[in-house]
C-alpha cells in the first residue's frame, strides 16, 4: 500500500514552496544554500515518488516537471509575475533586501552612494601605495 497519493494541488503547492525558499535564500545572499536546495530537489522528488503507487508516481513526476518548467519560464521572462505566482509580496522582498543590506552594513545607502564610497576607498588605498 502506498504511503502517499498523488494530489495535483498539493504537488503544485510543494513545488511553489521549494521555489519560494530557493528564491528567498538567493535574494538574501545565501546563494550556496539556494543551489544546494535546487540540487537536492531531484532527490526529494524521487523519495516522494517512491512512496506512491507507480501510477501516482508517474503523474506526480509529470506534474512537478510541468510546474518547474512553467516557473522557470516565468523566471526567465518576468520576475514580478513569478513572485506573484509564488505568493511573494513586495513587502516580503523588501524585508529580505533590507536584512541583506543591514548584514553588509549598507542599510540606508543607495547603490550609487555605496559605489562612490568604494571608489573613494580604492582611490585612497592607491594613493598610499
Amino acid at each position: 500500500m502506498a504511503e502517499f497519493e498523488y494530489d495535483a494541488g498539493k504537488t503544485r503547492d510543494w513545488v511553489h514552496a521549494h521555489w519560494r525558499q530557493c528564491l528567498l535564500l538567493a535574494r538574501a545572499g545565501a546563494g550556496g544554500g539556494a543551489l544546494g536546495m535546487m540540487e537536492g530537489f531531484e532527490e526529494e522528488i524521487a523519495a516522494l515518488a517512491g512512496r506512491m503507487t507507480p501510477e501516482d508516481a508517474t503523474r506526480f513526476r509529470a506534474a512537478v516537471a510541468e510546474e518547474q518548467t512553467a516557473l522557470a519560464q516565468l523566471h526567465a521572462k518576468d520576475h514580478a509575475a513569478l513572485y506573484a505566482r509564488l505568493g511573494l509580496t513586495e513587502q516580503q522582498l523588501g524585508d529580505i533586501d533590507r536584512q541583506r543590506r543591514a548584514r553588509r552594513g549598507l542599510e540606508g545607502q543607495s547603490g550609487c552612494a555605496v559605489l562612490l564610497l568604494a571608489i573613494g576607498v580604492a582611490g585612497a588605498l592607491a594613493a598610499l601605495v
